[in-house]
């Protein structure tokens, strides 16, 4: 408790004229002579009166602190953006899974038991796995240690093994009366017809690091419960091509003959190879039809008897389980299966619209019946008892004293990783078999259950939202208000709490949010300790800041946790999307072009899709393929020859498919400069060494470089003291066309100044390249001292004092994950890197040191000394190459690789060759990615020369054009923004809904500047349609303390939010000066 004064005097001045005037009053009472009674409590009350004046002249305020204890709240927040009005897709065995979570499948209509055994198995698997770990670290790694923890271990490993053998047996047990008890499971095991599959190609398996050829190497690989590698749809009965060495493959679906008769099967394989044909579609009954004890070559049929099968009845239209293996060793790898049909066709390999995958893989369910799944679950069982047993009977064996039997433990640890491989492998084959049984549950639900499955498919991530806070079984928001007060919140708007009966019935429609921002809001609008959790809902495709680390720090700081329900699929939407398209930078007219294509596919797996590449409406050429996966990044390759020179805009397109939510990301732009002429090199060189020689020799050959070569003998007139020759002039001048120089000169000091001025004018003026051959004889001192010193990427500085160092060693690429175009050697990037490693040894002399500016293109394996330099002046540029026996490469490649080597450096150097005027460098952006037709569109442009000198044009004209090319509007101007040179901008009026282009042009030229292009987006509703559908659960994970999808119990979540309590302290105040006045008038009364 405490007081406080509000008057702006001082208080001892106050309350010195206080004590002057009561004083100064008593002495007034004294003078007067007042009856006895009166004569003291008269003053009394009369100073009283002035002092209680004087206090409220200081307003004083009374003020104490109260304290109160009360109950944490919880902060609910809820992601309202965009994105969450997505529907995902879900496969069949999810939308039973789904509807039983949420109840709207009546209680006892479905069977769980697999699925609950299969969680209960995969617990006394991961126990099993940390005693394997225990014993491990005990027995083997620290033996000096196990004696005293002998009895221990002894006694927990029959535990775990009794344990996993009685859940193992009681599974079979309770799989085997599912068949009886559920009536949509009766004939499951008596059915001799598969369902139709719509889907086409066969289910490929790849294992890796298997060494031998033999086939039964592979087996016993996969016994061990190893998964493939790689496992993917192919189109035909054949196996892909030269994919490596060491490795063993497998292939399994379904055969469907076209027409009825009898067929002979056709083998060719390299290595061992076999093939497997069914009576009918089960596993079980296969039989060997073609089998290769040795490699044949590629479509040698009859080399063995073996690869042609006896002659086979087969029923149209009836499904036939197949399987092929093949085991590689090195060399040339290939298997492939053809067949000879009753009207004596043959079709090698047999077509794809014949042959159906194996397995669950996809979204939509395509697998085996539940009899071969149930016959591979007791092979399973059977093998797991059998391990089982004999790891009872080996662990009494074992003594306390391990060193003397480390074999046995080595054979027991070994059993014991086998078992845990084995409960892993029954636990995902009873989701297999779960996933199969609700399938068949889907297929012969009643009316009512169809309808309330047909719901899940209209339900967006918003309305599963809802469903977790207000429906049971989770009821979240009701079984939270045990825990404490709960707080409901948009993610829009973080600072106002929605009204409890508010039941988020408006459609979520806000532009994606910052996350982490919105959650540093809730935060700090509680006092601390006042909130004791956060949930939020949230498909995490919401914009994310730099706050992330903040909101982590706050949460520890305040001990706050923080819960996410993640309410989209675990898969991705459909949706297919080109993440990146790798043109050249320019190709001749005539030649095949290459461009090399990045897509992301989701949800479409194993259906066809199509990218074609078009100019304008034309499509020049497409491919078709058909993903691997349910969420794939797929890289194809499209070749074109382009059908006009010059520097012109080419389309990627995939044709939008049925369900797919976005189509603007299938949709690429790109520019190509296709060059007419050939390219004019110029050749210097002092002395006719073997590099010089195979590099003008290479040159020549090729049609595309017209050459002019200039040789001389400056060094010989040096050695024998003869005058050096008079270099002509004016043979490189302004006049000239060259767009690379190529130089081998050990002293330039010997030349011509006036001939290297002009060199040099050439390069930082018009745009030329300069290459340079080094060598170990160069003169480095004559380089810098002549005009090309400019030029050069290295300098003065920490020059080596003796001649520079030769290394013979292989070259590679200084980042494999890029390959700069001048050293592209093969039609993509991985090729192009695996042939630089292939290349001979090269002897590299060491340059002297690199300017910060220069480039580093190519490397030495070992030493990493540069082998080829790039650095840029003016215009041009200037390649330093340290390697000058590339002549060396023909003996072991031919001349293919050089001449690649040579082109590529060469158009790498034309494309950056500009006339004089240069066309500026012009960079086009928009604010957001799509407007609505009642926006203006601010556009902002900057242009520089490649020289780096901002374009200082009065204003710049922007051409509107639609996706048919018209143009839509008159031109627009951009005027340049004040104190920013280069820089312009403008606002173009509103556009009605659609895809537009902008088109930048200089007025003084009158056309288009070659370079990228800027597309509009303008739709109906940008916040809904333009927006990535993907969910980001990462996003989510890596700042929460706990992430759950929505599916998944929410018990958890409950119990770990413990209601918190923490003290609240009120301040209360009194105002004295109030009542003192009401006293002054009572005393004045009285008075």
């Amino acid at each position: 408790m405490k007081i406080i004064f509000l008057s702006p005097y001082l208080p001892g001045s106050i309350l010195i004229i206080a004590l002057v005037v009561t004083g100064f009053s008593v002495y007034i009472y004294r003078l007067h002579h007042l009856h006895s009674s009166a004569r003291y409590w008269l003053p009394l009350l009369r100073s009283i009166t002035i002092m209680l004046f004087i206090l409220a002249i200081l307003q004083p305020i009374l003020i104490w602190e109260k304290s109160e204890e009360k109950q944490g709240r919880i902060a609910v927040l809820v992601d309202d953006s965009a994105s969450m009005n997505v529907t995902d897709a879900f496969a069949t065995p999810e939308k039973v899974f789904l509807a039983d979570r949420f109840q709207l499948i009546p209680p006892g209509q479905r069977c769980r038991l697999f699925q609950q055994q299969s969680v209960l198995i995969a617990k006394e698997t991961s126990k099993l796995n940390s005693f394997v770990q225990a014993f491990d670290r005990l027995f083997l790694s620290k033996p000096h240690q196990s004696g005293s923890q002998y009895n221990v271990l002894q006694k927990k490993a029959n535990h775990y093994l009794s344990e996993l053998a009685a859940m193992i047996d009681r599974s079979e047990k309770l799989g085997e009366s599912a068949f009886s008890k559920w009536p949509y499971l009766a004939d499951c095991l008596k059915r001799q017809s598969i369902p139709e599959y719509t889907r086409q190609g066969l289910l490929y398996r790849r294992w890796n690091n298997i060494p031998g050829w033999e086939l039964s190497k592979l087996y016993e690989f996969i016994a061990e419960g190893k998964e493939a590698d790689q496992t993917q749809i192919i189109n035909n009965l054949s196996m892909p091509r030269n994919v490596g060495s060491s490795y063993g493959a497998r292939i399994q679906g379904y055969l469907t003959p076209p027409i009825t008769g009898e067929y002979t099967f056709l083998l060719c394989s390299d290595d061992q190879g076999a093939f497997y044909l069914s009576s009918d579609h089960t596993l079980a009954n296969r039989k060997l039809i073609c089998h290769l004890d040795s490699w044949v070559p590629f479509g040698d049929f009859n080399r063995f008897p073996g690869q042609q099968s006896p002659r086979i009845f087969l029923a149209e239209r009836q499904y036939y389980y197949i399987e092929g293996w093949l085991k590689e060793n090195y060399g040339d790898d290939h298997f492939i299966v053809g067949w000879i049909r009753p009207d004596g066709k043959k079709e090698i390999p047999i077509p794809v619209q014949y042959i159906h995958p194996y397995g669950v893989i996809f979204k939509d369910y395509l697998g085996p019946p539940i009899a071969d799944l149930m016959d591979h679950f007791r092979q399973l069982t059977s093998q797991s008892q059998k391990l089982i047993r004999k790891l009872k009977d080996a662990i009494p064996q074992f003594s306390s004293s391990p060193q003397t039997q480390r074999p046995l433990a080595e054979s027991i640890k070994n059993d014991f990783r086998h078992l845990v491989r084995l409960g892993n492998s029954i636990s995902h084959l009873l989701q297999r078999i779960q996933q199969a049984a609700d399938v068949e549950f889907y297929a012969k639900a009643p009316q009512d259950i169809q309808q309330a499955l047909a719901r899940i498919d209209q339900m967006s991530r918003y309305d599963w939202t809802r469903q977790v806070l207000f429906s049971p079984p989770t009821s979240l928001l009701e079984a939270l208000s045990d825990k404490g007060p709960v707080d409901l919140f948009l993610l829009s708007n973080p600072t106002t709490p929605l009204s409890p009966d508010d039941k988020l019935t408006a459609p979520p429609n806000h532009p994606a949010t910052p996350m982490f921002q919105a959650l540093q809001s809730i935060i700090t609008n509680y006092a601390p300790g006042e909130l004791s959790t956060i949930i939020l809902l949230s498909d995490g495709n919401t914009r994310s800041d730099a706050n992330a680390e903040l909101v982590k720090l706050i949460r520890k700081e305040q001990n706050l946790p923080i819960y996410a329900i993640y309410p989209a699929s675990s898969d991705s939407p459909r949706d297919i999307s080109i993440l990146s398209v790798t043109p050249p930078t320019a190709t001749f007219a005539g030649d095949v072009c290459q461009i090399k294509v990045r897509l992301r596919i989701s949800g479409f797996g194993g259906q066809l899709i199509t990218v074609q590449l078009r100019d304008d409406d034309t499509v020049l050429t497409q491919t078709n393929f058909y993903p691997s996966g349910i969420d794939v990044i797929q890289e194809l390759t499209l070749q074109f020859v382009p059908p006009r020179s010059g520097t012109h805009q080419y389309t990627v397109y995939v044709p939008p498919k049925e369900q797919e939510r976005i189509t603007l990301n299938n949709t690429h732009y790109f520019s190509i400069s296709t060059l007419n002429e050939k390219i004019p090199v110029l050749v210097v060189f002092d002395f006719p060494d073997w590099t010089i020689r195979h590099c003008i020799d290479i040159l020549h050959r090729d049609k595309r470089i017209k050459v002019d070569v200039l040789p001389g003998l400056p060094t010989m007139a040096h050695t024998t003291s003869q005058p050096l020759p008079v270099w002509p002039q004016g043979t490189i001048d302004e006049r000239m066309d060259y767009q690379a120089i190529i130089m081998s000169v050990a002293n330039p000091e010997n030349l011509n100044p006036e001939f290297l001025n002009n060199i040099r004018k050439r390069v930082e003026n018009h745009g030329s390249s300069l290459i340079i051959l080094w060598g170990k004889q160069m003169n480095i001192s004559g380089y810098l001292s002549s005009p090309l010193a400019s030029l050069l990427p290295f300098a003065q500085a920490n020059l080596p004092a003796s001649t520079p160092a030769t290394v013979t060693t292989s070259i590679q690429l200084p980042d494999s994950s890029y390959c700069p175009p001048e050293v592209q050697l093969g039609p993509s990037l991985p090729i192009t890197a695996a042939l630089w490693k292939e290349l001979p040894a090269l002897t590299t002399h060491t340059p002297p040191s690199l300017l910060k500016t220069a480039t580093v293109l190519l490397e030495t394996t070992q030493h990493k000394i540069p082998v080829l330099i790039r650095s840029k002046t003016g215009l041009g540029k200037t390649y330093l190459l340290t390697a000058r026996d590339l002549w060396r490469w023909h003996k072991k490649i031919g001349n293919l690789l050089p001449q690649k080597f040579w082109l590529q450096l060469l158009i790498s150097s034309s494309t950056d060759h500009v006339s004089s005027p240069p066309h500026p460098y012009i960079r086009l952006q928009t604010r957001h990615a799509a407007y609505s037709p009642s926006d203006p569109i601010p556009v902002h442009l900057y242009a520089q020369y490649p020289s780096g000198i901002p374009l200082t044009a009065q204003k710049i004209m922007l051409e509107c054009l639609d996706a048919k090319r018209h143009e839509i509007q008159t031109l627009i101007e951009m005027f340049p923004v004040r104190n920013m040179p280069g820089h312009y901008r403008c606002k173009i009026p509103p556009l009605p809904a659609g895809h537009y282009q902008l088109h930048p042009i200089i007025p003084d030229s009158g056309s288009s500047i070659p370079s990228p292009k800027l597309t509009i987006n303008v739709l109906q509703n940008p916040s809904q349609e333009f927006l990535d559908v993907h969910g980001n659960l990462k996003n989510l994970q890596k700042f929460t303390s706990r992430t759950i999808r929505f599916y998944d119990p929410i018990q958890p979540i409950i119990d770990e939010t413990q209601p918190r309590r923490f003290t609240r302290v009120s301040r209360e105040t009194w105002e004295l000066w109030d009542s003192a006045l009401v006293f002054i008038l009572a005393c004045i009364t009285l008075t």
